[in-house]
């Protein structure tokens, strides 16, 4: 991480996007406004500023921005080299120490009120304060450039790569077509890989295989959901129990999920009045199922490992 050091001062206060300030703390130019960058560089590590008392703020990228200064009443123009563009500081700021390292025979001369940055004997910048008053504020004003500052290039080499993806990544032979027919783009087939395509088509491995029921009970699918809007009857959620073999659906409704063990038990009861016997019982082993409650149920009615016993499965680790 690269720190950017700033004098305090110009974190506390608002000015227009036009402005620049003279900071003798600043170790680079910074700009606020991205759109006035000629040129941008973004960032591919962490930079950040950090103020004199001790706040960082994340720069975004550097580049070059074009100012005009005010010099015996007329207009020049000065190209700002490495000035960083920081989103989070509210003034844009003149480096003095960067002005003087790129121009060895540079100073800034400055009184109570007045401030002037010259190379050589020439007077490039001026700047001006009230008393008391903060930063020179220099008598300059941003130039916009005149094109974009970020511009999406796509060349021949990634056409078809690019008209692939716009179109929903159909058939790259397909989209070739279209091109020469429809645009009379002209583009090669090319065997690079689409990544999209690549994760669009993968799929699951397979869960495993289990053995066919064959009568009633032999495996249960139970789930519970909810919650809901709650009904007239204070009714939040349900758990369902599915036979496997017959398909059959029991519902219960209930106002908590730690009804769960006890429509559990009346389930289990109403099978084996029915004249079937549960055998496995397949959950997504939630915590509504994952508890000592139904444990003790099934350790109560049924005594592993006999015929009898229930189990608690995950249908995706069987």
């Amino acid at each position: 991480m690269l720190l950017l050091i700033v004098t305090s001062p110009v974190m506390n206060s608002e000015c227009g996007a036009d402005d620049w300030y003279v900071d003798n703390g600043a170790t680079n130019h910074i700009s606020s406004d991205k759109s006035y960058f000629k040129t941008l560089q973004p960032f591919t590590t962490a930079h950040s500023v950090t103020t004199a008392n001790g706040e960082r703020i994340e720069a975004n990228g550097k580049g070059e921005v074009d100012i005009e200064a005010a010099i015996g009443g007329k207009w020049h123009r000065i190209t700002l080299t490495d000035v960083w563009c920081v989103p989070g500081i509210k003034k844009n700021l003149f480096s003095v120490l960067a002005a003087h390292d790129k121009h060895p025979d540079s100073q800034f001369l400055s009184t109570t009120e007045i401030g002037n940055f010259k190379v050589g004997k020439d007077v490039v910048l001026v700047g001006v304060r009230k008393r008391y008053g903060g930063l020179f504020k220099l008598a300059v004003r941003s130039v916009k450039p005149t094109s974009p500052n970020e511009v999406n290039v796509t060349g021949k080499e990634n056409l078809l790569q690019l008209y692939h993806e716009r179109l929903g990544h159909q058939n790259k032979r397909h989209v070739k077509s279209l091109l020469d027919r429809e645009f009379n783009v002209t583009v090669k087939m090319d065997s690079e890989l689409c990544e999209g395509c690549i994760y669009g088509k993968a799929h699951r491995l397979p869960f495993g295989t289990r053995e066919k029921t064959t009568k009633p009970g032999e495996r249960i699918h139970t789930d519970v959901c909810g919650p809901f809007e709650e009904s007239m009857s204070g009714f939040r959620y349900f758990v369902l129990f599915k036979d496997d073999w017959t398909k059959f659906r029991t519902i219960y409704f209930i106002k908590e999920k730690s009804e769960v063990a006890e429509k559990l038990s009346q389930f289990i009861a109403e099978t084996k009045t029915t004249g079937h016997l549960i055998k496995e019982l397949l959950s997504d082993n939630g915590k509504e199922f994952d508890n000592r409650s139904k444990e003790n149920l099934t350790k109560r009615r049924y005594k592993p490992p006999s015929y009898d016993a229930i189990y608690s499965r995950t249908e995706w680790n069987k």
